[in-house]
C-alpha cells in the first residue's frame, strides 16, 4: 500500500481533491518524551507536553495511530511537510521511526500554505 503523511489537518484540506491522506497532529518542536515513539507511555508523555488528556491526544491522532498498526515493510510512505521548525521535527521524528518498518519513504518539501510541492526527496 502507499501512504500519505501531511503536516496536520490544514495540509490535509489544501490536499484533499489530489489524494487521501492522513493528518500527522503533532507538535514535534515542543517538549521531549523518552518511550518508544506512539507507545502507551508515549502519548501519556506528549499528552502533558500539549496539556491535553490522554483521551484528547489520541482523538486528534487518532487516523495516524490507525495507520501505524497496519503499516508494514511492503509499504510505501510519502511525507508532506514545510521547512519550518515543527515540521523539520515531525518529519525528522517520523522518518527515524518508519525507517526499518516500510519499503520506501519519499519526502515532498511543500509550501505549507498553498499546498505546493517545492522538492521530492527519496529517502529510502
Amino acid at each position: 500500500m502507499i501512504y500519505r503523511i501531511v503536516a496536520g489537518e490544514e495540509m490535509k484540506k489544501l490536499l484533499i481533491d489530489r489524494f487521501d491522506s492522513i493528518p500527522f497532529n503533532e507538535d514535534m518542536s515542543k517538549g521531549s518524551y523518552s518511550s518508544e515513539p506512539f507507545s502507551d507511555n508515549f502519548i501519556k508523555e506528549r499528552s502533558v507536553v500539549h496539556n491535553v488528556s490522554v483521551e484528547e491526544y489520541v482523538s486528534k491522532m487518532n487516523e495516524f495511530l490507525l495507520l501505524i498498526s497496519k503499516i508494514n515493510n511492503h509499504d510505501t510512505l510519502h511525507l508532506y511537510f514545510g521547512d519550518d521548525d515543527v515540521c523539520k521535527a515531525n518529519r525528522t521524528l517520523l522518518i527515524s521511526y518508519f525507517k526499518d518498518k516500510v519499503c520506501s519513504i519519499y519526502f515532498h518539501l511543500m509550501n505549507e500554505y498553498e499546498g505546493i510541492e517545492l522538492s521530492l526527496i527519496r529517502i529510502k
